[in-house]
């Protein structure tokens, strides 16, 4: 990796990937799904009409919980979608599936360290991009 260019804060922080004890991966992506589902409901439904009810206690019952996960995963994508709409929010939800879903590749490839999506990049490869 001498002489490559160090990776973009994005990346790193996507790439900081362990699995800390006690972390129920199963669970986080059931869970991310179905608040995505909600959203896609949310999106389909009529403006006005009982699904859009339903659909919008939903969202507002699963928000929290989606939030904490995503936050779990990477912080600053968390911020994000605490910024965004439900609209653009979906894509943050994605992001966080696939992270999650690539977890320990992830992991075992690029040989980070840390809790996913820290930024915490491991000792060799942070000192090798000092500048």
């Amino acid at each position: 990796m001498s002489g490559s260019s160090p990776p973009s804060s994005l990346w790193t922080s996507t790439c900081n990937a362990a699995n800390p004890a006690g972390v129920n991966r199963e669970w986080m992506l059931e869970r991310l799904e179905r608040f995505e589902a909600v959203v896609n409901d949310y999106a389909d439904s009529r403006a006005g009409s009982d699904d859009e009810q339903l659909a919008e206690a939903a969202l507002s019952r699963q928000w929290q919980t989606a939030h904490r996960i995503i936050e779990s995963v990477d912080s600053g994508l968390a911020r994000r979608f605490r910024e965004a709409g439900w609209q653009e929010g979906r894509t943050y939800v994605r992001q966080a599936i696939g992270i999650i879903q690539d977890w320990e590749e992830l992991r075992t490839n690029l040989a980070v360290t840390g809790r996913l999506g820290r930024g915490t990049v491991s000792e060799p490869h942070r000192r090798e991009h000092e500048y």
